[in-house]
């Protein structure tokens, strides 16, 4: 989750000199007002921010100070410290300290901190990290982002500089224009375990080993053939409304704890594989299979499986070989009693189209063409357009 508390903003800032030792070090220090904003197209980075808001709302009278500062204010120190010692170019006008032409090598210090941090850490329960980016210069010269910070009192980074040419740090003037981001970050729960325990294991990875192990099967899924495949009802109910309706009632299935498909033993294989770790090996490999899956999925109302199965028919190569004449002579008759399956009726006409020769050496075309004049004569006519 992350939300902008300063979303590139624009600015000004005036750097100064200061001794340190027997160093120099070139600071300036900018103010920006919170203006948090939810990060475009993202619904949890909006509701990160309700959160937020919900946590502290911000006044929006300048009244109301925290130590003469605004709370919706962020302060940003920004510090050149030159690994070399700066010194002065004499007889340049305005003077300025360089190290021959441009800054460096020297290092780039941010800290960012402000009574909206403040605030922010003692009412927003939830951990919290922070990211800044910052470019600096009129040509943004300088380009840089932090890594995710801790939030704390004072959030601090720094970056190593080795040359940075036409970028002369100016004694007096030594106004620079800048743009600012900075980027909040909510920690999950998931994260924080991470950081303890390490790497969590993949969910996919587990409901394979559920699967493959019948770790605690409760339900059955039988293949045409009659083979039963163990399985979980509460996987077929969160992948298919239908099946969630059947399980809640009392029927001849819920009793058995099984239910018989219209599928091959292979296809029953595949179907369950998706609905636990969403794999696609084996529509990959027989397009007999992808069409068993197309089936189900549109007859069960699992609309993830049956947006894919529809692009693996309608983006392959009419060419390919895995686009085999009977599966397709299949799938035009399949087409033909859904509504919105048009698009996948002209890509198995385009297919036996440019397939002739092995369209006349099916049987299946002929065993449909005996059996069923009304199809025959439909796929003529498509053919004709």
């Amino acid at each position: 989750m992350e939300a902008y508390l300063v979303n590139g903003r624009r600015f000004s800032t005036a750097f100064c000199l200061e001794s340190v030792g027997q160093c120099y070090e070139v600071k300036s220090t900018s103010d920006f007002v919170v203006d948090l904003q939810p990060v475009p197209q993202s619904d949890e980075s909006l509701k990160f921010c309700e959160a937020i808001k919900t946590a502290m709302p911000m006044p929006q009278t300048s009244r109301d100070l925290i130590g003469g500062l605004r709370r919706r204010t962020i302060s940003v120190s920004l510090k050149f410290k030159s690994d070399n010692g700066m010194y002065c170019v004499q007889g340049a006008y305005p003077p300025h300290w360089t190290n021959g032409g441009g800054v460096g090598p020297c290092t780039l210090q941010i800290h960012v901190m402000g009574p909206y941090l403040i605030e922010l850490m003692t009412k927003f329960k939830q951990p919290l990290m922070m990211k800044v980016g910052l470019q600096l210069g009129k040509n943004s010269e300088i380009d840089v982002w932090s890594r995710e910070m801790d939030l704390g009192w004072t959030c601090e980074e720094q970056w190593k500089l080795t040359h940075i040419a036409n970028f002369p740090v100016f004694l007096s003037p030594s106004i620079y224009s800048g743009k600012m981001t900075i980027l909040l970050v909510g920690v999950t729960s998931e994260r924080i375990l991470r950081q303890f325990v390490g790497p969590l294991p993949d969910a996919h990875v587990m409901n394979r080993k559920l699967f493959e192990d019948k770790i605690q099967c409760d339900f059955a899924i039988i293949a045409e053939n009659g083979t039963s495949i163990p399985c979980h009802k509460s996987f077929l109910a969160m992948n298919s409304k239908v099946f969630e309706r059947m399980l809640e009632t009392d029927c001849k299935e819920t009793r058995e704890n099984a239910y018989k498909l219209r599928m091959s033993e292979g296809g029953v294989y595949a179907f369950l594989k998706f609905l636990y770790y969403f794999n696609l090996e084996d529509p990959t490999n027989k397009s007999s299979i992808a069409l068993e899956l197309l089936k189900v999925a549109h007859e069960y109302d699992i609309q993830a499986l049956e947006k894919v199965m529809k692009r693996m028919f309608l983006f392959a190569d009419p060419s390919n070989l895995w686009l085999d004449v009977d599966v397709m002579l299949l799938l035009f008759q399949y087409s033909m009693k859904v509504d919105d399956f048009g698009d996948l009726k002209k890509k198995a006409v385009l297919v036996l189209k440019l397939k002739e020769p092995q369209l006349r050496e099916s049987k299946l075309c002929n065993k449909m063409f005996k059996e069923d004049p009304e199809l025959a004569k439909e796929l003529f006519l498509e053919c004709l357009k």
